[in-house]
C-alpha cells in the first residue's frame, strides 16, 4: 500500500498537491519518490525526509519499485508536479532498485536525482550498480545500509545541490 504525508490518499494513492510560490512565480510542486519493501524503513523516510528537504517538497512511499514507477508515471502527467528525487532500496519483490533506476531514466527523467541504497546485493546486481556509477550520472549516488540520518542528509543535499546547478545552466541556454 503506498502511504503519503500530508493528506488523505486519492485513486493511485497520490494526494492533491498544490504548486508552490516562489518570488511571485508560481512553481510545481516537487515530489520524492521512496521504494523500499522493508515497512520500517517506508515509516523511517515519512519521518525523516520531510525534515531534511527545502521546503515545497512531498514524500510519497511505495512497497516496491513497480508501485513508485507507476507513481512517477503519475507525476509525470500532472504539470502540477515534478519530481525532485526519487531514494530506492535496492532488494525488492518485483522490481530491484537498478531496474527502477534504469526504467526512470528511459523514461526521459534524467535530471532527477536517484539515490538507491542496499545492504546487500548480489554481484552480477553489484555489477550493474557499479557499471551506471561508471557511466557518470551526476545525479546517481549508492548508499549502504545501514547508514546514519547524517549520511543521507548529506547525500541529499549534495544530490539537490548538483541539480540546482545543472537547472541554472539549463536556464541560462
Amino acid at each position: 500500500m503506498t502511504a503519503f504525508t500530508g493528506g488523505p490518499d486519492h485513486e493511485h494513492g497520490a494526494p492533491p498537491v498544490a504548486p508552490t510560490e516562489l518570488d511571485g512565480v508560481i512553481t510545481p510542486q516537487r515530489r520524492v519518490v521512496v521504494a523500499d519493501d522493508e515497512a520500517l524503513m517506508l515509516r523511517m523516510h515519512q519521518r525523516l525526509l520531510p525534515r531534511l528537504l527545502p521546503p515545497g517538497y512531498k514524500v510519497s512511499t511505495h512497497e516496491n519499485g513497480a508501485l513508485a514507477l507507476a507513481e512517477v508515471d503519475l507525476i509525470s502527467a500532472d504539470l502540477q508536479q515534478s519530481l525532485g528525487l526519487i531514494l530506492s532500496d535496492q532488494m525488492m519483490p518485483e522490481m530491484f532498485g537498478i531496474d527502477f533506476y534504469e526504467a526512470v531514466r528511459q523514461r526521459g527523467h534524467r535530471n532527477v536525482p536517484f539515490l538507491l541504497m542496499s545492504g546487500w546485493m548480489e554481484d552480477g546486481l553489484r555489477e550493474r550498480v557499479n557499471q551506471v556509477m561508471a557511466e557518470g550520472d551526476p545525479l546517481f549516488r549508492f548508499l549502504d545500509k545501514p547508514f546514519n540520518n547524517s549520511d543521507l542528509k548529506a547525500v541529499i543535499a549534495e544530490l539537490l545541490e548538483i541539480r540546482r546547478r545543472i537547472e541554472g545552466v539549463k536556464d541560462m541556454q
